[in-house]
């Protein structure tokens, strides 16, 4: 039996849960195949195990704290007690990475990676190409100065070690899935669920789009393309923030979902509304390579990053509701088959087997 030590974060945020909750959810598949789970979030504690998996989270006061000296000092002991060192980059992008703890650890595994590994030799404004891409093409300019620690490049001997984990939507994000997950975080033993309610696609769908973002970011070239959204749908859509309740009543009876870029490519309404039946609408995602993928060919409704085309793109979504809801189902079924069934979940557990024997 290999024994894996999952560390994680002790305060709840909403991407530290997705990174721990289908290692709970399928622990006793996992022991079926041949791995016992354990977990923890004291970073002071001694690990006794084969792998042992390390959410950047738990470091993320210790990069300004000390210049990132104390991560490496804290790997290197771990890494001389246990046979295999696992850096789980659990950040929103495909930017903000933490590649200086390469050289410490045997594995980095990050929710979305970029598909061209090359451009990570290159250096970004406001650490993602999404960030840079406006800055450049539109002229906005951060306030806040970027963290060297998230904006290094790896050492191409090291580039070997990076894979794909999984990204935010190993989660629950049905309308309760946010209440859910703060419980779960404080009482770890509970059972957990995915959303048991799919909806679907080819029901009526009074509303043809939503647009329910926020666009409050401290990082100017993050809420930017929040802004043009709401100056280019300005009189076409309603845009104020609903409550809960409402936004997901919203979803289900809208047609297309617009979900824009955030801090991250991914963003946790694209899982609110695939699970709603609505097809999500977003700047395009070609050059994300992450699990599970629901932005493949015909999966969602791609824009031009410079808004070219969006003018032209709304309107097919007020022009061909069929076509939209055939979108919604594929990305629907592709998600739901992940989710909901036992193929989905043994395809989950594959996937952390491969990344904790590679060492």
């Amino acid at each position: 039996m290999m024994r894996v030590h999952v560390l994680h974060d002790a305060s709840y945020t909403r991407n530290g849960e997705a990174f721990v909750f289908p290692l709970r959810f399928n622990r006793r598949r996992l022991a079926d195949r041949g791995v016992r789970l354990t977990f923890s979030t004291d970073t002071g504690a001694p690990f006794e195990c084969d792998v042992l998996c390390v959410s950047s989270r738990c470091f993320r006061t210790w990069w300004t704290a000390t210049g990132g000296d104390a991560v490496l000092e804290w790997l290197g002991r771990a890494r001389r007690t246990t046979r295999t060192v696992l850096w789980f980059d659990v950040s929103d992008s495909t930017g903000t990475t933490q590649f200086r703890v390469l050289p410490a650890v045997d594995g980095y595994v990050k929710n979305q990676l970029l598909k061209d590994r090359s451009l990570y030799q290159a250096s970004f404004y406001g650490m993602r190409i999404t960030t840079d891409f406006y800055h450049r093409h539109f002229g906005v300019r951060d306030e806040i100065p970027q963290e060297p620690h998230l904006a290094e490049a790896p050492d191409v001997s090291q580039i070997g070690k990076v894979r794909v984990g999984w990204n935010y939507g190993m989660a629950n994000y049905g309308p309760r899935g946010a209440q859910l997950g703060s419980l779960w975080h404080r009482a770890a033993g509970l059972p957990r669920w995915y959303a048991r309610r799919w909806y679907r696609p080819d029901a009526r769908r009074p509303i043809p789009c939503s647009l329910r973002v926020g666009h409050a970011y401290a990082r100017q070239t993050v809420a930017f393309p929040r802004q043009r959204l709401l100056e280019l749908t300005r009189g076409r859509l309603r845009a104020a923030r609903l409550p809960r309740a409402q936004y997901f009543r919203e979803l289900r009876l809208s047609v297309v979902a617009i979900s824009p870029f955030g801090f991250g490519e991914v963003c946790y309404r694209d899982f609110e509304a695939v699970t709603a039946g609505a097809a999500v609408m977003k700047q395009d995602m070609s050059h994300v390579d992450t699990w599970p993928d629901l932005w493949a060919r015909d999966m969602y409704v791609p824009f031009a990053w410079d808004f070219s085309n969006f003018d032209d793109t709304l309107q097919q979504v007020f022009d061909q509701p069929d076509r939209m809801a055939d979108i919604a189902s594929r990305a629907q079924d592709q998600y739901r088959r992940l989710l909901d069934t036992e193929d989905g979940h043994q395809e989950f557990c594959s996937r952390f087997l491969a990344a904790v024997s590679c060492g």
